[in-house]
């Protein structure tokens, strides 16, 4: 396996607001609320997910909001519906992307969704959705994604980030684009794209590191080669690489595809 790192400076922005989005008591026809609707910050959200709020709080989530819904004439049919908002697309992104893997099963839900009997996870803007089914059942199955994509509906859309784009698309493997906050590898405070690619029987990954500027580039760039014990070289005056001087031509042919 080959490791190509590429560093760019950038900057991000944020947003707001999500417990409007929650759909009602009645979200379809039979349903009614199971527990009422709440609401987590980044303070407390430990409360609702120990296991998880490290992952959210590192992707910067501004707050979310989740309701339990239960079926009238069948309360061993619930499912549970939780709305993360993440502050940027790229983070609500980034968030979506730890928990997609190439071979699972996607749909045209928001931006792009993993659905599997049990739940959903879509990213759409800010916004990272995730519905759970109480059970393994046709009914849930069903329902889960029916009340997905009307909740896609009621949710703002904006273009795909930009930086999504950066890595270069032939031979990427599909749905293996990352984004990593906030550290990987030697790099500090730093996020990071990285996609996996296939060409014929070999692979390689490939990064793009985002700094805060050429400075922090550089600095980076010398801490991961004096850890590695890679060889560096500079590209122009904005893009800088790690890489293998040992690896065979794949790598060079996904560095010199980059603009």
């Amino acid at each position: 396996m080959k490791t190509i790192l590429i560093l760019l400076s950038f900057t991000l922005t944020a947003l707001a607001d999500v417990l409007s989005f929650l759909p009602p008591a009645d979200v379809e026809p039979g349903w009614d609320y199971a527990f009422p609707p709440e609401i987590y910050t980044p303070d407390n959200l430990f409360a609702y997910i120990n296991g998880e709020a490290e992952l959210y709080k590192q992707y910067d989530i501004v707050e979310m909001a989740t309701a339990s819904y239960v079926r009238k004439n069948n309360p061993a049919l619930t499912f549970t519906l939780d709305i993360f908002d993440m502050g940027t697309p790229l983070d609500a992104f980034g968030v979506y992307s730890h928990y997609r893997y190439p071979d699972m099963t996607f749909a045209e839900i928001g931006e792009q969704a993993v659905v599997s009997d049990l739940s959903v996870r879509f990213w759409q803007d800010q916004y990272f959705v995730r519905l759970v089914a109480g059970a393994v059942d046709t009914t849930l199955t069903h329902t889960i994604q029916r009340v997905a994509r009307a909740l896609s509906d009621t949710l703002p859309h904006t273009p795909k980030p930009d930086r999504l784009e950066l890595l270069p698309a032939e031979h990427q493997i599909a749905n293996s684009l990352n984004y990593l906050k906030p550290t990987y590898l030697t790099l500090q405070h730093v996020a990071a794209l990285e996609a996996r690619y296939q060409r014929q029987d070999e692979q390689c990954i490939l990064f793009v590191v985002f700094c805060k500027d050429e400075r922090s580039a550089r600095k980076n760039l010398a801490q991961l080669a004096d850890s590695t014990g890679v060889r560096a070289k500079i590209f122009g005056d904005k893009i800088y690489s790690v890489r293998d001087f040992s690896s065979t031509n794949i790598a060079d042919y996904f560095l010199h595809q980059l603009p």
